[in-house]
């Protein structure tokens, strides 16, 4: 019984990257709702205190609907980053 599905590598595309403003970056992401049970507010803490050491990394969220965490970004000066 095997219950993990294979999946296939995909090549960074670095046009794309570099239009987002992440190229020679490393990618920490969240695909999701915006929605506050989802915990956002702990993953935007995490990655303050990574980035406290990391120069290298950028926070990409993706979603349908706004999340009312942004004002808490802007409070820890990352909204540059993400």
């Amino acid at each position: 019984m095997e219950s993990i599905r294979k999946t296939s590598h995909l090549d960074r595309d670095e046009e794309f990257a570099k239009s987002l403003g992440t190229d020679g970056k490393r990618v920490l992401g969240f695909i999701g709702s915006f929605y506050r049970y989802e915990g956002l507010d702990l993953l935007v803490k995490a990655f303050a205190k990574l980035s406290e050491t990391r120069d290298d990394l950028v926070l990409l969220l993706v979603a349908a609907a706004r999340w009312s965490g942004t004002r808490n970004s802007r409070e820890i000066s990352l909204q540059k980053r993400m």
